[in-house]
């Protein structure tokens, strides 16, 4: 499957021009991102799909009640990012969470998100998040 534009499910076909599967669901938990930051987020996209990476979104804009939930659990922080639209989470569905194995997919995103303006979560010094992007 080629992703010629991640963000718009119209553009977004196999080869023989049908949606993936679960394309539309990712590209709908894109929605409530801000503006600004969701033409990022399409930028980091297209150049991991350009390198033949094969993009699952997991969380986009949370509501407070979906972050409170993920709180409870020690999975999320109470001033997430998320909750402002200006957060992403997403995995490459070949390698899931297992990033500790994968360097050469790490590298990918850390060089996508530089050339996009936003930061890795695998750069953040109090938790090694690396299947998270945000705003600076």
């Amino acid at each position: 499957m080629k992703i010629i534009k991640f963000m718009s499910p119209e553009l977004v076909n196999d080869e023989n021009g049908k949606l993936s599967k679960g394309t539309v669901k990712d590209v709908q938990k894109l929605d409530g991102l801000k503006p600004e930051f969701k033409a990022k987020v399409d930028q980091v996209f297209d150049e991991l799909t350009d390198k033949g990476y094969n993009l699952r979104v997991i969380w986009g804009r949370r509501t407070l009640n979906e972050n409170n939930a993920l709180v409870a659990k020690g999975m999320a922080s109470r001033r997430s990012l998320h909750l402002k639209g200006l957060a992403v989470d997403f995995v490459e569905r070949s390698i899931g969470y297992n990033n500790a194995d994968h360097p050469e997919y790490n590298a990918a995103v850390q060089q996508a998100a530089e050339h996009a303006g936003v930061r890795w979560g695998g750069s953040f010094k109090s938790r090694w998040d690396p299947n998270h992007i945000q705003a600076r």
